[in-house]
């Protein structure tokens, strides 16, 4: 475990306990990991809500070792001691009630749409025009599928730059390796994470955004039956893509055609 997952721990822990003592009704946990001491604020009377935003124990950065079980038992406890659990996804649903009988509440992010800005900031910036870029945005962790995108970019020929918008989420070794990967490719570009006036630039002026998941917000496999899935949305102007965590040959050029 890192020294930032034992920093999550030991707040998630301090947390539980003055909420535990404090005069509240209702106590409100957000993710797995903190849920592991639902029962804390429980045992003192308190009502527990968990929200559980997807199956982290699942991320490849936990896929061994003390956090991953950690966070496992969170999960469990989720589901054992909460007197309502509020799931993300359908697929997280059917996951708690298939694996623990445990009825949830399913309640989907929202968003705000972008307000729509002509190319200025990312001009000056980063030499992005209207329609001249491919727009991946998101955190830069392994479970988006990141490192398939840029080697079936570098694949790709077309004079579009390849844009990918976003920071760290404890995942610096992983950042770096995908600028390793990248280098040799100078269409693809990192912005790092952006806000504000910029962001809204970037979704703004986007050829297409691509959306690529390995690990869902559901927890579960993108492509249970091993196949590629994709779409086009043309109101979000996104190609949307899932896929089995095994399947990298499903992002090969020709079947990214849309």
């Amino acid at each position: 475990m890192t020294s930032g997952g034992l920093a999550a721990v030991s707040s998630s822990a301090f947390a539980a306990l003055y909420s535990a003592f404090g005069k509240y009704d209702v106590v409100h946990i957000h993710a797995e990991g903190p849920a592991f001491f639902a029962w804390l604020p429980k045992m003192f009377g308190k009502r527990v809500v968990v929200t559980v935003h997807g199956i982290d124990w699942q991320r490849e950065k936990w896929q061994s070792g003390l956090g991953s079980k950690f966070i496992h038992q969170g999960e469990k406890n989720a589901a054992k001691y909460a007197d309502e659990v509020i799931v993300l996804s359908k697929g997280v649903q059917d996951y708690f009630k298939e694996t623990y009988g445990r009825e949830t509440h399913f309640i989907p992010n929202g968003v705000n749409r972008p307000q729509i800005r002509e190319a200025s900031l990312i001009t000056d910036k980063f030499g992005l025009k209207k329609d001249s870029y491919i727009l991946f945005l998101g955190r830069l962790v392994p479970e988006k599928g990141i490192r398939y995108l840029v080697e079936a970019f570098k694949n790709v020929k077309t004079d579009k730059k390849l844009v990918i918008a976003g920071g760290s989420s404890d995942t610096d070794s992983f950042m770096e390796e995908l600028k390793e990967l990248a280098k040799s490719d100078d269409r693809i570009l990192f912005t790092g994470f952006v806000q504000g006036a910029m962001l809204d630039e970037l979704y703004s002026n986007a050829y297409i955004q691509f959306i690529q998941l390995l690990l869902e917000a559901n927890g579960l496999a993108a492509g249970k039956d091993h196949q590629f899935k994709g779409r086009y949305d043309a109101e979000k102007n996104a190609v949307i893509i899932s896929l089995e965590k095994d399947e990298q040959s499903a992002l090969s050029p020709q079947k990214c055609t849309t």
